[in-house]
Order: C-alpha cells, then sequence, then structure tokens
C-alpha cells in the first residue's frame, strides 16, 4: 500500500470520524441548553399546580359552607315555611269573646288554586317564567343571559333571571340586597333555596304561593287584593285579558296603572297610559298563545275585545281597606315582634305571611267594657278635643317666646293594676281604628302632665303633706332663675285646692307641691313604682311637669 493511499485513507477516517461525532456534539449542546431551562419552568408549573389546588380546597370548602348553611343552618329552608294553611287569624278578649278577624292583612288576601281564574297560572308563566314547568328551580340559560347583559351594559341591566321559583323566595324571605358581597350572597341563598323548594312543593304549589305574594301595585300584594283593587271582582271570576294585565304589570305596575291619582276610582281614558297598557297585555296574551296555553281562538277574541272595547277596570274595596282598632293593631304588633323573635323570621312581610294565613288565636286582655267608656271621650266627643289651639312657648337657646298653633291629639292605655296587662286605649282621638301614628305604642316620649299625679300629688299625699282639701296659691314663683308658667294663656288664678289643680293640670302649684315634697323623694315613689328615672336626676324641678324633654321645662 502505498503512502499516498495511507494518507487517503487516513483522511477519510478523519472525515468520517468528524461527520459521525460533530453531529452529536451540536445535539449534546442543545440538550444541555433545554436542560438548563427545565427546572424553571417544572418550578412554575408545581406553582401553578398548588395554586390550583389551593383554589380548589378553599372552594371546596366555601361550597361544603354553603351548602351546609342551605341545608341545616340559617339558610335552609322547610316545608313549613312555604306551606300556608288558608285559615284566618282570630283574637279574643279577656271574655273569651271574638274582638278581631284578620281575614286577611293591611297588603294581602290569601287564598288557594281553587280561587283563581284557570288562565292565572298561564298568564304568569308565559310572561314571567316560560321555562317554569321543566327546571328544577333555577332556568341557568336565562341566569348566564342576564349575567352577560349585566355585564356588558356596565352593571345596568333591566333583563331578569330569577325564575317563579326564585321570585318566591325573595317575596318570602324579603331579602333585597342586591349590590357587593351581600347581592351575592343573596343570589347564592336565593338558589339553593329555589333548589330546595323544588324537592319540597310541587309546581302547582309553588306557583299557587307565588300568586299569593306578588307586588302588583302600590301595597297591593297577591292576585286577590289586585283583583278586587282592579276590577272589584275575585281572582277566580277574572276573564283572560283581566289575567293577562294583571301578569303584564309585574315589572312595573304604576306605569300600568289605570287610576289617577286625582280621581282614584275613575279609569283613565284614551291616550292617558291606555294605549301603553293595552299593548302589554296583547304581548301576554302573544306569549300565551305561543306556549299553549290558550288556542288562536282565544287569542283572537281576546284581542279584539282589547280593541273594541278596552280593558274594563273597576276599582273595588277589599279587606285590606280596612283597619283594626288602635288596641289591637298594638297587639299584632307585638305578636309580630314575638314571631320574629321565636319563630326565626327574616322579615315582618314574612311574619305577617305567616300570622294572617295559618289559623292563629291571640287571646288578649281586651276588655269591651273598659273600652266603651274610652270611645265616650276619644270618639264620641272627639270634635270637643280635637281643634287647633295656640300655645305659648319658649325658644330653649334664646329664651324667646313665641305663639305656636298646635293640633290638640291624645291617647290613652287602661292599665289592670292588679294584673299589669293593658285592658283597653286608643291611639288617637275620632274613630277608634289605627289611623296613621297609634300612640299607643309610640316610645321616647315624654309622658308630660300625666306624671304629675304619680310624682307629685300621689307621694306628698302619701307623705301626709297634703289632703284633697289642701289649697296651692297659683302665683308667679322663681327658684333659683327657674320660673315655671302656666301652660294655657300664661294665666294665674289663686288659690286652688288639690281636686282643680288636678283637673286643670295647673303648672305652677304642681312645682310648688314638689318643692315641698322634694325631687329626691318623688324619685324614690317612681322607682319603686317601676319608672325608669336614670335620666332624670339632674332635671330638679321641672321633673313636676314632663320628663327627660328639656324644651318644655321653662314652660
Amino acid at each position: 500500500m502505498s503512502k499516498k493511499q495511507t494518507k487517503s485513507d487516513s483522511n477519510e477516517k478523519q472525515k468520517e470520524e468528524t461527520a459521525i461525532y460533530k453531529p452529536v456534539k451540536v445535539k449534546k449542546e442543545k440538550k444541555e441548553r433545554k436542560k438548563k431551562k427545565h427546572p424553571k419552568l417544572r418550578m412554575a408549573i408545581k406553582v401553578l399546580l398548588i395554586m390550583f389546588l389551593l383554589m380548589c380546597v378553599i372552594g371546596g370548602g366555601v361550597l361544603a359552607a354553603i351548602v351546609y348553611r342551605c341545608v341545616y343552618g340559617d339558610w335552609a329552608i322547610s316545608k313549613k315555611d312555604l306551606q300556608i294553611p288558608y285559615e284566618n287569624a282570630v283574637l279574643y278578649d279577656k271574655y273569651g269573646e271574638v274582638c278581631g278577624n284578620l281575614a286577611g292583612d293591611e297588603n294581602r288576601q290569601i287564598i288557594s288554586k281553587e280561587e283563581m281564574s284557570p288562565y292565572l297560572f298561564g298568564a304568569f308563566i308565559s310572561i314571567e317564567d316560560e321555562r317554569f314547568e321543566t327546571h328544577n328551580g333555577v332556568d341557568w340559560k336565562r341566569t348566564l343571559g342576564a349575567t352577560l347583559t349585566f355585564l356588558s351594559h356596565s352593571g345596568e341591566s333591566s333583563y331578569g333571571g330569577s325564575t317563579i321559583t326564585q321570585q318566591t323566595i325573595k317575596n318570602l324571605k324579603n331579602e333585597r340586597e342586591n349590590s357587593g358581597i351581600d347581592g351575592i350572597l343573596r343570589k347564592i341563598k336565593e338558589i339553593c333555596r329555589a333548589y330546595e323548594a323544588e324537592n319540597i312543593l310541587s309546581k302547582d304549589q309553588i306557583l299557587e304561593l307565588y300568586l299569593n305574594l306578588i307586588p302588583l301595585g302600590s301595597d297591593k300584594y297577591g292576585v286577590e287584593t289586585a283583583s278586587i283593587h282592579y276590577f272589584n271582582k275575585h281572582a277566580k271570576d277574572l276573564s283572560l285579558v283581566e289575567c293577562a294585565y294583571l301578569a303584564g304589570i309585574t315589572h312595573s305596575p304604576s306605569v300600568y296603572n289605570p287610576f289617577s291619582e286625582k280621581d282614584p276610582y275613575t279609569p283613565l281614558g284614551e291616550n292617558e297610559k291606555t294605549t301603553d297598557t293595552n299593548k302589554r297585555t296583547k304581548t301576554v296574551l302573544r306569549k300565551m298563545k305561543e306556549l299553549g296555553k290558550i288556542s288562536e281562538e282565544e287569542y283572537n277574541n281576546a284581542v279584539n275585545e282589547i280593541d273594541t272595547n278596552g280593558i274594563k277596570f273597576e276599582k273595588g274595596s277589599s279587606s285590606q281597606e280596612t283597619k283594626l282598632t288602635y288596641y289591637l293593631d298594638a297587639t299584632v304588633q307585638q305578636v309580630l315582634k314575638d314571631m320574629m323573635e321565636k319563630e326565626g323570621y327574616s322579615s315582618l312581610e314574612e311574619a305577617k305571611t305567616h300570622l294572617y294565613g295559618e289559623g292563629y288565636r291571640i287571646y288578649t286582655a281586651y276588655d269591651p267594657k273598659v273600652q266603651a267608656e274610652v270611645d265616650k271621650q276619644f270618639v264620641d266627643n272627639a270634635s270637643k278635643w280635637y281643634k287647633i289651639i295656640k300655645a305659648q312657648r319658649t325658644n330653649s337657646e334664646t329664651g324667646e317666646k313665641y305663639t305656636e298653633q298646635v293640633q290638640r291629639q291624645g291617647a290613652m292605655a287602661i292599665i289592670d293594676n292588679e294584673t299589669g296587662y293593658v285592658v283597653a286605649g286608643t291611639g288617637g282621638l275620632g274613630e277608634n281604628v289605627a289611623i296613621g301614628t297609634n300612640r299607643m305604642i309610640i316610645k321616647g316620649h315624654s309622658p308630660g302632665s300625666c306624671a304629675k299625679p304619680i310624682a307629685v300629688v300621689g307621694p306628698s299625699m302619701q307623705e301626709g303633706l297634703i289632703t284633697l282639701g289642701s289649697v296651692v296659691d297659683d302665683t308667679p314663683i322663681s327658684y333659683g332663675g327657674y320660673s315655671p308658667k302656666n301652660w294655657y294663656k300664661w294665666r294665674f288664678t289663686g288659690y286652688m285646692d288639690i281636686r282643680e289643680i288636678i283637673e286643670c293640670s295647673s303648672n305652677v302649684p304642681e312645682v310648688k307641691l314638689l318643692r315641698n315634697l322634694t325631687v329626691d323623694k318623688s324619685l324614690s315613689y317612681l322607682s319603686k313604682m317601676g319608672v325608669d328615672v336614670s335620666a332624670e336626676n339632674d332635671v330638679g324641678l321641672s321633673l313636676a311637669l314632663r320628663w327627660n324633654d328639656k324644651r318644655y321645662h321653662s314652660s
């Protein structure tokens, strides 16, 4: 073999070695570079995985807590919460006689499905929740649509996502939070309770409850109350057009109110909301036809009725417009408060719904014989006392005197001294029904001159300082800068016996009596009688006139 050949073979071998090992070396470098990046990537993946697991754990814990509260806790809803028997509450007096019947509170009259028009169910389902009969309490398609609309309109949207079941829960519980965390929690509770309600009640029972709860106008709740208000007929007698009207006004009753504020018993004429009302009613009818709730013929006849004669409204008077007497109103308010505390109802409206529909028997200390005597003055002679008078007043800051027109009012509560029970009373002058403010149950007001007999006269007689025949000189007096005045026309009458002082409620003689008795002695007697005198220690001689109300201490 020649040297040339040997050299050639050597070169070939070198090329071969280069061809074999050079690519391997390049790949090795790339692999090394990749190995350097993998630890960071793996660390990032681990961190993300841990965060995901933590979120799952936290989310699971939150979900478990929500489920627990919904099933066992304060978010739970029971059959008792959802089922309301149709039996009125009855009030009895101290002799066992019926003195009141809660046939329907001021807002609602509860009726059963059999007492409703057959068109009502179809009308409300069609316009409020068309998939009501197929979903399990929540319509997720509608809920998602409402959420997307809400987000796309920067938090403003009229698109509703609640089902009839959810609205029933909302109206029953009266929870109205709509924003922030409270709004989110309220919606979660509503969804959970809706599912639970569907497991407790049938669809008909849920819809029946819904139609008894739904607001259909200012202080008009439930289809029975609304039927009487708008058409002067019971819900079972409503026509197809009338049912469609009620279903159509749920989202804005005031917009479709058929009665004028100036003349509330006369329906509005053409071009005064009538066009909008007819249009809305036809929308409900069209939806009922599309969903098969009414036939083509029923739809055509209803539309023709609206086009030809319009919707015939007639305002009626229902039991919701009757008022309890002042005494019974005070009794019911106390019962409602007790029910909220003991039964755990979350709102006054919820407690009312149960009280007025679950056949409660309420036994009171009411004595109609004593009440008759109260009514002689507060009802029969109301015109004698209920008038506007001019009273002298003094500005507590400037000392300036001024005349004020005051409308006389009054209230009375008669207590049985042996039992401590309130047996009669009234919250105002005039007809013995709870109209406006019930002064029987107002708290935090000075008793005024009612304090005089128990703070001054009674203790003075007990201490032997006076008798009924004693006399006191009703003349101007001043004690250390305090100058009491008589309340009416600033006049003084001279010597008065105790009977006259009580009858006229004269201020100056009462202050003179208290000065002899001493404030400390008066407070001691009041305390023994169960009166809280903790705020009266610095009142001084003005205690004889009014308690804990410095505006009147100089008058």
